[in-house]
């Protein structure tokens, strides 16, 4: 009984006396909080990391490469003045100037042919005949639109045939595109005018009645003529 007492005292006592003391399971030198412990903790996690490594994210996609169109500079004025290209180059009388404003793919559907002129012979064709009058063309109205290496001009003009006099309104539209470093036309419709001005008024004509003399007038007596002298 009194070496029971004993043992339960002090652990000195216990160990002089042999008593068994239960505890915890001997680790490292320290307790759980020192240095020793906490290296050999870090020391199982990176053993455990190294044995099962996470799975790698996937590589991002390498970023598209976007080829981009150079846009030409052009404004409203400067898209103008290719009409004005163009009216110069009837001045030559000259067919082949004219057919130059023209893109090689191109279409021109003129104002006073049926035939669509795709090919530069057929252009030339056309503007040979066009030509012979003398025209000159005047802007009356008109609409642009500017794109990204592209043009549009279109609306009403007049054409003026200096060897005949004769005038003519028409519709037009022209596309341009930017093509080997030069604005040329892509596209070009003319057409007449579908509605015919009316026709003036005739002038009226008023008929007046020949005057009437009243019936209580009197008629002029006529003079008598002098006597012959003797």
């Amino acid at each position: 009984m009194f070496r029971f007492a004993l043992c339960s005292l002090t652990a000195v006592t216990a160990v002089l006396s042999g008593c068994a003391v239960p505890g915890p399971a001997p680790g490292p030198a320290g307790g759980p909080y020192s240095t020793a412990a906490i290296n050999a903790a870090a020391a199982a996690s990176a053993a455990a990391a190294a044995a099962n490594p996470p799975p790698r994210p996937a590589p991002a996609p390498a970023p598209a490469v976007v080829t981009g169109t150079v846009c030409a500079p052009i404004n409203e004025s400067q898209v103008a003045q290719l009409f004005d290209r163009w009216n110069a180059s009837l001045m030559t009388h000259d067919p082949r100037k004219v057919v130059e404003n023209y893109a090689p793919h191109s279409i021109l559907l003129p104002t006073v042919s049926n035939k669509p002129r795709y090919s530069v012979e057929d252009k030339i064709d056309y503007f040979v005949h066009f030509l012979h009058d003398g025209p000159m063309g005047k802007i009356d109205q008109r609409f642009i639109q500017v794109g990204c290496n592209t043009a549009l001009d279109a609306g009403l003009y007049t054409f003026t045939f200096f060897k005949t006099g004769a005038v003519v309104n028409a519709r037009y539209s022209y596309t341009y595109g930017y093509i080997n470093g030069q604005w040329l036309i892509t596209s070009h419709h003319s057409s007449g005018m579908p509605e015919k001005p009316p026709a003036p008024a005739p002038a009226m004509i008023i008929e007046h009645e020949p005057t009437k003399m009243p019936a209580t007038a009197k008629k002029p007596v006529p003079a008598k003529a002098p006597a012959a002298a003797h």
